[in-house]
């Protein structure tokens, strides 16, 4: 995004208010909720503005007389007049109005009071300050001043605070508006005020003699100490005030009333420029900063309003909410006045609830019901009786009262035509016709341990699990794309070495989901696991038990989603502009057509966004150049493949992962080895892959577009480069029945030639020309998008795949080319000698249209040749050929209503290679034919990757990670976000010595509170229990560790609340601790409000490191951070204290059973949690480590005392 100098604003633009003929602008104000600005007249109508470009949204008349003033909350806009106020929705449907029935009574601002819920304090021209309740609609107190008027008004989390006409500003007690404080602020009168955290700006008149004169200085206050601090002089006369929300709260907008403005930083030196309007001659009257700090916006009495801007797309509202539009217009077909054939149901009718022309009398008709279908056999297989009573789950995805009938042919009984289509199928026999493991699955979520059932695969020689990723948001459609670009390893490894000091990084969340990834959750081998399992078998039923090779099991894992990428992919501007980002608020699309669009988009979009990231050094944190010798665990052993891919061992640095298992290395290490230590592919200092320039080493493809004239004229040849090939299919090919091969059609595609008007410099005009592309390099990693967008295409496929010819399919002239060429290039080589020789795979895979193995050789011309065969006995093909496998596919699977995407991967074990099929979290071993074969009708490939043969071989990425001890100390590691600490840390980090960060071994006590930003979606099922469909989004907003050993132990290591832009749906104050604005930075008094990468790194950094936490109910706050951490570094006090198959104890009632202290008494305090669960697990390893204690005895008088209590603390 363009940024202009840091602290200019430059003109955007100036337009005239629509409703100004009725008035001049009296008021302007940004919305806090949505991305409008509103602008009141003094005729009482009001107008808001969409975004930069200032769209009018819309306009309505809200008072019968001028608006002073504006309030916004989630359900409207509400506008204050002289003696009347009114509440609206942003669509202008009033919500409620209230006049003052006072004559006297000219109101002038408004105030939130910040210690009564939904009540506005009131304030004008007049001794009378009024509260008036929203919810109740009525003045719950009227109090009258001393002064005699308070014409400005400002709250704060605990103060009221007004200003009056005689240069005064008291300090109030929001409740009965007893006075606190008073600042005698200007000897004349006053102007403006404005607060924000500590600081009180004022501006005003002076009296001398008998006149007044502007103060050419603003007057600052302390808070803290209620006293004045030396004003701050600035250049124009300052008549009003406004702070820009900011880092560093310190800096405001000074606006003169002839339209000129500063911008003033009272904590330095200010710059001297002065910004000018044109306000024709006429005063300035109104002047706001919108929440965001991008946008100022003046307004003067002729109507006029200009607004201002530091970048070029600014917003008004971070993370604001999406706007409602409003429904399309229904366009009626008109219907000739003298046409007899349009029946009269086409003209939609009123239900008049009287009898139509066209009813048949009583005597004529007999009420029928329909038939009922029996009831499908999927139904019957799934049901379970309990007594006589049959229940079933839904499988058929219908909804309640609904159930689809078939039309009968009318044919069979009248004689006419079919109403049927013969090539459609209903809901039903589409879903019988897709597989089951290719279904979407229906997930039932738990309320406390969040675990997932889930079916995952293993080869014999794979040790890693293959893992899929839980989709419960809907812009959980990302997940197919990113478990793809997890399995091209050079890409995997270079993300995984990446950090930078960005907040939203999208680079940086890949490499913390691809780290999880890594990880073996279950702790042993796949072998292993087979072992124990047959000898357990042989243990119970002493017969010997044979082990298949393809294992597929059913384990309880944690499950792993992506809510921290799909968080920070929402807050890019440049998804949002590409309808990248859906609303989860909004129902799931109906057209599948979304799902294929969505995805190919999606993944031109984050190749160019990782690339551009990777590339921008200036954020980057680069690690370490040499590992400290103090930690054993960064050392482990490696494999180094050889030319004969020999299995010797060597010992290298690193600071990847502590025990995971690249799956595609594991046929480079002997199998003893895989079953007891981690591996990884070592390589020397010379054949790493250098990745500092993004990933246009495996991804970018170098392009020449060339423009020739009809009459010859070529023009200037231009450079480009793409990520992706996006095929394109001949119109004559789509609409004939021309058989053409895949191979063919990727040529035309690389090879792109389509017509355009272009200016010929011979012919001094615009002609049509002919655009050509032309290759100048291949990439190693080719992602194709198959564009299959329309029916047409989709019948192509269909066709194709109907044109071949199961026993034979003949060599295509691309293929003989190709075959001739490798031939001659080869002179020791008879061309008469060269057979086309195939693997079995490939001729198991003969006779379908998309290709396992291809080869693609770049001409001189830069066009390319793509054959299907791999040709073995000749030469080894030049450099300009590259050898490709089909490595991922994306493919949407579409029902009549909906649809998902999965993703099949195909991995190498050994000399073959095996596919997978991802269905989230659902994992399936599956055939190579399954995965390239395609039923267009319900399976649709959407994005393709094809990998060289040698791209490990090619591209050796060292792992390094970035995560060290500098995430606690240096900026550069860890933005801040608030000017309460010069660290990202809160005031005890910044007192941490190196030296004192816990080591190996040592524990932490961790704790950490919650918001909730979407409640959860559930249903009662029929035999009474509840389903939970969607579960509620929590959001980390407090974490707490506090050292649980060495000198330090009991202080904490730091204490960070979370910032939020997001719209947060409860609090949970009464558990949290949490109140509404904590998260805000431009409202929160938290000085170690940080963002969550902050605190995340410093998780991993513990993780890493191998230090233990203790904590109560760890599990779940892990789970909700989305971070993994081994079960042998987790000491949760929740299972500790539990008996088996017994309720989990709270960790008050334990603290009150075991420590004799009461916690949680008013709300949850993470520090406080974090300290009790320390304490005690000290008491549990007293109790356990004394052999008079009987443990299981003092849990069982546990669990009777908290029956005998409901569980519940005495006297509480």
């Amino acid at each position: 995004m363009k940024m202009f100098p840091a602290g200019h604003f430059v003109l955007l633009n100036s337009i005239m208010d629509s409703a100004a003929s009725t008035g001049g602008v009296t008021a302007v104000a940004f919305d806090s909720v949505e991305e409008l600005l509103w602008t009141g007249n003094a005729e009482g109508h009001v107008t808001s503005y969409h975004g930069s470009a200032l769209t009018r949204y819309t306009s309505f008349q809200m008072l019968d007389d001028e608006v002073r003033a504006f309030w916004f909350s989630d359900a409207g806009v509400l506008a204050l007049g002289r003696n009347a106020l009114k509440l609206c929705s942003r669509q202008g449907i009033p919500i409620l109005s209230y006049n003052f029935l006072f004559e006297d009574m000219q109101f002038e601002c408004l105030a939130l009071n910040p210690l009564l819920h939904n009540v506005l304090v009131l304030g004008g021209f007049q001794p009378t300050v009024i509260m008036f309740g929203l919810e109740v609609a009525e003045i719950v107190l009227s109090v009258v001043l001393v002064e005699s008027d308070c014409v400005v008004m400002k709250s704060t989390e605990k103060m009221l605070i007004t200003g009056h006409s005689n240069g005064n500003i008291c300090l109030r007690n929001p409740l009965n508006f007893s006075l606190l404080q008073e600042l005698n602020a200007h000897s004349g009168s006053l102007s403006d005020f404005v607060i924000r955290g500590s600081h009180l700006v004022t501006c005003g008149f002076s009296q001398r003699d008998e006149d007044y004169s502007c103060d050419p200085f603003l007057v600052l206050y302390d808070l803290r100490t209620v006293s004045a601090i030396a004003p701050v002089n600035v250049l124009v006369q300052p008549s009003f005030l406004r702070f820009i929300p900011s880092d560093m709260n310190s800096v405001l907008v000074v606006v003169s009333q002839f339209g000129d403005f500063q911008i003033v930083n009272i904590g330095s030196v200010s710059d001297d420029y002065i910004y000018k309007i044109e306000t024709q001659g006429t005063h300035c009257t109104a002047v706001d900063v919108s929440p965001s700090g991008q946008v100022i916006a003046l307004a003067d009495e002729s109507g006029c309003l200009h607004v201002f801007v530091d970048r070029a797309e600014p917003a008004f509202v971070e993370n604001a909410r999406p706007l409602l539009m409003p429904d399309p217009m229904e366009i009626s077909i008109p219907i000739g006045f003298d046409d007899v054939d349009t029946p009269l149901s086409a003209v939609p009718l009123p239900m008049t609830g009287v009898s139509s022309l066209s009813d048949w009398p009583a005597e004529y008709s007999k009420r029928t019901f329909r038939r009922q279908l029996p009831i499908p056999q999927e139904v019957l297989k799934a049901m379970k009786t309990t007594e006589f009573v049959g229940y079933a789950p839904n499988v058929l995805g219908m909804r309640r009262n609904q159930v689809s009938y078939h039309l009968k042919p009318s044919s069979a009984e009248h004689g006419g035509t079919d109403l049927t289509n013969e090539n459609s199928f209903s809901r039903d026999d589409n879903i019988q016709k897709i597989p089951e493991h290719y279904r979407k699955f229906r997930k039932e979520y738990k309320s406390y341990h969040h675990i997932l059932t889930v079916a995952n695969a293993r080869s014999p020689d794979l040790g890693n699990l293959m893992m899929g990723l839980e989709a419960p948001l809907r812009n959980s459609y990302v997940n197919s794309m990113l478990l793809a670009l997890y399995w091209v390893v050079p890409l995997r490894n270079t993300l995984l070495s990446h950090l930078c000091s960005r907040q939203f990084c999208l680079s940086c969340e890949l490499s913390f989901l691809f780290s999880m990834l890594n990880r073996n959750p279950v702790g042993f081998s796949c072998n292993d696991r087979k072992k124990k399992k047959r000898e357990e078998e042989e243990e119970e039923e002493k017969v010997e038990v044979e082990v298949k090779e393809e294992v597929v099991l059913s384990e309880i894992l944690v499950a792993v989603k992506s809510n921290n990428f799909i968080r920070s992919f929402r807050t890019l501007p440049e998804a949002f502009a590409l309808g990248l980002v859906l609303n989860d608020k909004i129902d799931m699309p109906k057209e599948n057509d979304d799902y294929k669009s969505l995805i190919q988009n999606f993944c031109r979009f984050i190749l160019r966004h990782i690339n551009s990231e990777l590339k921008d050094e200036r954020l980057l944190v680069k690690p370490k150049p040499k590992i400290q010798p103090d930690h054993p665990a960064n050392q482990v052993k490696v494999a180094t493949p050889s030319a004969e891919l020999s299995a010797s061992i060597e010992t290298i640095e690193t600071t990847t992962q502590k025990a995971e298992i690249d799956l595609t290395r594991q046929h480079f290490i002997a199998k003893d080895e895989c079953q007891h230590e981690s591996t990884a592919l070592a390589t020397s200092s010379s054949d790493i892959t250098d990745t500092a320039g993004g990933i246009d080493f495996l991804f970018t493809m170098s392009l020449e577009n060339i423009t020739r004239c009809r009459c010859g004229m070529e023009s200037a040849h231009h450079p480009g480069s793409s990520f992706v090939c996006t095929l394109s299919y001949p119109s004559h090919v789509l609409e004939g029945t021309e058989a053409m091969t895949f191979e063919t059609i990727l040529e035309n595609s690389l090879c792109l030639e389509q017509n355009t008007h272009a200016w010929c410099q011979k012919c001094l005009k615009f002609e049509v020309a002919k655009h050509y592309k032309r290759i100048q390099s291949l990439p190693d990693v080719l992602c194709i998008n198959c564009n299959i967008d329309s029916d047409k295409v989709k019948q192509f496929w269909i066709a194709q795949q109907t044109y071949l010819n199961p026993e034979a399919v003949e060599v295509g002239v691309a293929e003989k080319e190709f075959a001739e060429f490798l031939c001659s290039s080869n002179r020791e080589t008879d061309p008469a000698n060269v057979d086309f020789v195939l693997d079995e795979e490939s001729m198991d895979v003969e006779n379908t249209w998309l290709p396992l193995h291809m080869t693609v050789r770049r001409l001189q011309d830069g066009r390319v040749v793509v054959a299907r065969k791999r040709i073995a006995n000749s030469s080894p093909p030049e450099p300009e050929a590259k050898d490709y496998i089909l490595s991922s596919v994306i493919s949407c699977i579409e029902t009549n209503n909906s649809g998902h995407l999965v993703t099949c991967i195909n991995l190498p074990c050994n000399t073959d290679r095996q596919w997978f099929l991802i269905n989230e979290t659902h994992v399936k071993k599956i055939s190579h034919k399954d995965a390239i074969k395609f039923d267009v009708n319900w399976k649709t490939p959407c994005v393709l990757f094809y990998s060289r043969l040698d791209l490990e071989q090619r591209h050796h990425v060292e792992v390094q990670n970035p995560i060290d001890e500098r995430v606690f100390f240096q900026e550069n590691v860890a933005t801040p976000v608030t000017s309460g600490s010069s660290m990202s840390g809160s005031s005890q980090v910044n007192q941490i010595e190196p030296h004192y960060l816990p080591k190996r071994g040592d524990l932490v006590a961790m704790d950490a509170e919650f918001v909730t930003l979407n409640l959860e979606e559930a249903e009662v099922r029929s035999d009474g229990r509840k389903l939970t469909l969607k579960p509620s989004l929590l959001l980390a907003a407090r974490v707490t560790c506090i050292y649980g050993s060495g000198p330090l132990k009991g202080t904490p290591i730091f204490d960070n609340y979370i910032i939020t832009r997001e719209h947060i749906s409860d609090y949970q104050t009464k558990f949290s601790g949490i109140k509404p604005g904590d998260l805000d930075p431009t409202t929160s008094n938290k000085n170690t409000l940080v963002a969550m990468k902050t605190v995340y790194l410093k998780l991993r950094y513990f993780v890493d490191n191998g230090i233990k936490f203790v904590g109560h109910g760890l599990q779940n706050d892990f789970k909700v951070i989305n971070i993994y951490v081994p079960p042998e570094q987790t000491v949760d006090t929740v299972e500790l204290f539990r008996l088996p198959r017994r309720r989990l104890i709270s960790l008050r009632f334990l603290a009150w059973f075991f420590l004799n202290i009461r916690i949680q008494s008013n709300t949850h305090d993470s520090a406080e949690d974090a300290h009790s669960a320390l304490v005690l697990y000290e008491r549990y390893k007293e109790m356990t480590e004394n052999k008079q204690n009987n443990f299981h005895n003092i849990l069982n008088n546990l669990y009777l005392r908290g029956q005998q209590l409901h569980w519940t603390i005495p006297n509480s």
